[in-house]
């Protein structure tokens, strides 16, 4: 995968979580988000401290940024 902001090709990884949560700048977490309205918010992956999974993302040494890949597989 190519980085979107230096165009260098990023090294493919996982980050190790129980979940990972987006939330607009505006909004709060919820316990509970509508996958149909993914702009209000999404969980990826459950919320138990033990039940860890792996999370595809992609680093670019570069710009130091980290993409993640929001299928929840």
């Amino acid at each position: 995968m190519k980085c979107g902001y230096c165009q260098n090709e990023m090294k493919e990884g996982w980050i190790p979580t129980a979940a990972i949560e987006w939330i607009p700048w505006e909004g709060e977490a919820k316990y509970r988000y509508d996958k149909q309205e993914k702009d209000k918010g999404f969980r990826l992956g459950k919320h138990q401290f033990f039940d860890k999974k792996k999370q595809k993302a992609w680093y670019c040494p570069i710009c130091d940024v980290i993409v993640i890949d929001c299928k929840d597989e």
